[in-house]
């Protein structure tokens, strides 16, 4: 989670950055050059490259901006952001996670939701909005890849052939790990998809201010033209540094390299191992896997997770239904009594414990934990928190 630091960089990452914070570079050429490296490692169709940049948000926008001026080549880089009115638009699903579209606008392009909540964008619909007689012009279709065949939704091949000659760029920021492993780096490029998105700062475990795009190669050319260290450029309030492109290239090289299957035992035996140990304490917990229709602000949504089963069931409270878990801020929680809800004490408990801890929460209102960015010591710190906390309001099992 962003807000919350994201994962800690690994260690050839860290020396990787370390070693180029000794240097000056050629900045122009480190990108060009990373930028080659990581699409050899992501092993990308020919006539791809990759860009780094400062995380997914900020190639959305990059790549956004490149659409547009693909589209209307007489534009220039400083003619960005677009004045209105709006003569370029991009296509996003309106049932889909929509949080990102912010930096998408942020190019002077407008956004066109086709779809809302429980109706997914529907083929007829996106082909109508890409028919030439459209206007504002549709520069791009814009695809989450969590959401992707989901609950009625199309598929990366089903999109990209209704969208013809427009570019489907495709946000896969956390889809990296888990029972995908390294194959997203891969698979919605070779579907034909014109340009897709990673964060550095998850599960590839580069900086948090890192991320790269994959993509077509003249599309990313333009890209670029919009990002640092180009001065009028829409991009350069989100400057890459030498010692994030380098720490990403060498995160990239120890993930490909990573044992995924081996990643997916260890988190199920912490969790299994950690509803054995609740459960001697008295404390009863589940082993579950996020519902992908559901949960679609879970990413990857193949990672196991232990669900605390709190007295009172799991019946979703107001308190819980409406405070849900805010991802930009998941540790300002109010002090909730317990004969209210819960699942809300618990967690407004331990973000105020110290150090704060950060529980996720089911959408039936259950906190969980996630085993994800934890090690085993810390695992056993927070479920003695959890313990701690059920002793103090229930009384010992």
């Amino acid at each position: 989670m962003t807000s919350l630091g994201g994962s800690l960089p690994c260690a050839a990452a860290r020396e990787a950055a370390a070693a180029a914070a000794g240097h000056f570079v050629d900045l122009n050429a480190l990108l060009a050059a990373a930028g080659e490296r990581i699409a050899a490692l992501s092993k990308a169709p020919a006539g791809y490259t990759a860009l780094p940049c400062t995380g997914a948000a900020a190639g959305l926008a990059l790549c956004t901006a490149a659409c547009a001026q693909a589209a209307f080549p007489e534009l220039a880089p400083e003619d960005f952001p677009l004045p209105p009115p709006a003569r370029c638009a991009v296509v996003v699903d309106g049932s889909a996670d929509l949080r990102w579209l912010r930096n998408i606008a942020v190019c002077g392009v407008h956004v066109l939701r086709i779809g809302a909540p429980g109706a997914p964008m529907r083929l007829a619909d996106l082909v109508k909005a890409l028919s030439g007689a459209a206007r504002p012009r549709v520069v791009a279709v814009m695809v989450s890849a969590a959401e992707l065949g989901v609950a009625g939704r199309m598929g990366v091949a089903e999109v990209v052939q209704a969208a013809g000659p427009v570019p489907v760029i495709v946000d896969a920021a956390a889809m990296l790990g888990g029972a995908a492993g390294a194959a997203p780096l891969w698979e919605y490029a070779r579907a034909g998809a014109a340009a897709v998105l990673f964060s550095g700062g998850k599960l590839l475990r580069a900086s948090q201010s890192s991320g790269f795009v994959i993509g077509r190669r003249e599309l990313l050319a333009r890209a670029a033209r919009h990002a640092a260290p180009n001065e009028a450029a829409v991009g350069r309030l989100a400057k890459t540094t030498e010692e994030d492109v380098c720490g990403l290239v060498a995160a990239l090289e120890a993930f490909v390299e990573r044992d995924f299957p081996a990643d997916m035992a260890r988190l199920r035996r912490m969790c299994e191992d950690g509803a054995a140990w609740l459960k001697g304490a008295g404390v009863r917990a589940e082993v579950e896997f996020p519902d992908p229709v559901v949960e679609t602000d879970v990413q990857p949504n193949t990672i196991p997770r232990l669900v605390v089963c709190l007295p009172g069931g799991r019946a979703a409270t107001a308190v819980a239904a409406a405070g849900g878990l805010d991802h930009s801020n998941p540790l300002a929680l109010p002090d909730v009594a317990a004969d209210v809800d819960p699942c809300a004490a618990l967690r407004g408990a331990l973000a105020r414990h110290a150090p704060p801890i950060a529980l996720g929460v089911t959408p039936t209102g259950a906190p969980s934990i996630s085993p994800l960015c934890l090690t085993d010591a810390e695992m056993r710190r927070v479920l003695r928190a959890v313990c701690d906390w059920y002793e103090g309001v229930y009384g010992s099992a």
